[in-house]
């Protein structure tokens, strides 16, 4: 019910605040404000009932290295959802409104530039993974005690938020991805950094101009190039985030009666 009212508040602010006749400069300080509206209910919930944040959120320090290797994991999966969102493109026809729907993504001068890259790929990350793989998800696995159940129940809920039919699995899988990782490591701290460089990874090919893309891209697909230095990237890194799995945190039974 929090995060329902959060989104409700947060979708009702950015239709306010982008709408066409409106400035630029609002449109993108609608995509900070969604956000902090969004966690707004739940951040006064918490502090009504005074609850302990930190176990709530996940919130637990973590190496350098460990860090590190998420960064690097980050990037070759930014990649490789990169490609399977373009195969979904050129097998169904997308309207245009999402493509008019990006434009709200695009920076023009420095002042749009750092609007939306603190909404995008700082507050965004930060206020979400809070949320869905901080609140959301730790209360569905105290409640149910089963992880399978707790990461679908989320990983559907966050799914449908982004309300974008075309890439419902592909946020649906990697909400799966993202709380896998925050249960093993026993913390939220990755979940927010590979969200934040997915993020920033989408930000900065929504920008590019289409012809300095030729290096990347073709004919609407990701080249085959790419999508192997993706996976070279993508392997030290999930061989560093393995090392620091902890296996106990995974072996939950999946009905413990």
């Amino acid at each position: 019910m929090l995060l329902f009212s959060g989104w409700t508040l947060s979708i009702l602010l950015s239709i306010l605040l982008s709408a066409k006749e409106a400035a630029p400069v609002l449109n993108q300080s609608a995509l900070i404000l969604a956000e902090v509206i969004f966690i707004f209910p739940t951040l006064a919930y918490i502090a009504y009932h005074k609850i302990f944040w930190k176990t709530l959120f996940k919130y637990s320090p973590v190496s350098i290295e460990l860090m590190a290797g998420v960064f690097l994991f980050a990037i070759g999966s930014a990649v490789l959802f990169d490609a399977f969102d373009r195969l979904i493109f050129r097998l169904f026809e997308i309207p245009d409104a999402y493509w008019e729907m990006l434009e709200m993504y695009k920076w023009n001068d420095t002042q749009s530039f750092v609007l939306i890259f603190l909404a995008i790929v700082i507050v965004g990350p930060i206020i979400e993974e809070f949320l869905f793989r901080g609140m959301l998800l730790q209360s569905l696995i105290k409640h149910h005690k089963n992880y399978w159940q707790a990461i679908i129940a989320s990983s559907l809920l966050f799914a449908f938020i982004h309300t974008l039919p075309w890439v419902f699995i592909q946020v649906f899988v990697y909400s799966i991805l993202l709380s896998l990782l925050t249960i093993g490591l026993n913390s939220i701290f990755p979940a927010i950094l590979l969200h934040s460089v997915h993020n920033l990874i989408q930000l900065l090919i929504t920008n590019a101009e289409p012809q300095s893309l030729g290096w990347y891209e073709s004919a609407g697909l990701l080249r085959i190039s790419i999508i192997l230095g993706g996976s070279a990237i993508l392997y030290p890194g999930l061989k560093i985030i393995l090392k620091h799995i902890k296996i106990s945190s995974l072996e939950i039974p999946m009905d413990s009666r």
